[in-house]
């Protein structure tokens, strides 16, 4: 087995004894080198689309992610389906929304979200939630629109402060 200083294997040396019915699992890590794991980009959300009262809307020039904080109801899900448009328009790939500023969404709100993942789901996108509460992702699951084609949550149910 040749070696790599990339990839790190962990478990029992070859000629350890097992006991009885003991599995040999081997474990792989890919890291970045010496530093640890590689690096995932962080979008540098420096457009705003929105900023009111009520909700701001952060973009990332040229990067299809969107970040949300504070409440999205019924008088500013225009402007979140508005958002979700342009961010669509930025980039062909996969839409994403970071949730994890949102203290409140309505029914509006969520409207606004599985119109645009339907609309992604159309051109073989989706549009992928970030940061989901344990209110928001029980909420949406009550209503059936988990399901909705399109619509996909990568890291659910964040714990609530």
């Amino acid at each position: 087995m040749g070696t790599d200083e990339n990839l790190a294997w962990t478990g029992r040396h070859l000629g350890a004894l097992r006991p009885e019915g003991e599995e040999r699992m081997t474990v792989w890590r890919i890291t970045g080198g010496e530093g640890g794991p590689v690096p995932r980009p962080v979008p540098r959300y420096d457009r705003v689309e929105l900023d009111t009262a009520l909700l701001r809307i952060a973009s990332a020039s040229g990067s299809p992610w969107l970040r949300l904080t504070g409440d999205v109801d019924v008088s500013n899900a225009p402007d979140l389906a508005r958002a979700l448009r342009a961010a669509d328009a930025r980039s062909p790939g996969d839409v994403h929304l970071d949730l994890s500023g949102v203290d409140f969404i309505d029914v509006a709100g969520l409207r606004a979200i599985t119109k645009a993942a339907r609309a992604l789901d159309d051109r073989e996108r989706v549009l992928v939630l970030h940061s989901v509460t344990p209110h928001l992702d029980k909420l949406v699951r009550l209503i059936g629109w988990d399901a909705t084609p399109g619509l996909l949550t990568h890291c659910r149910s964040r714990q609530a402060p």
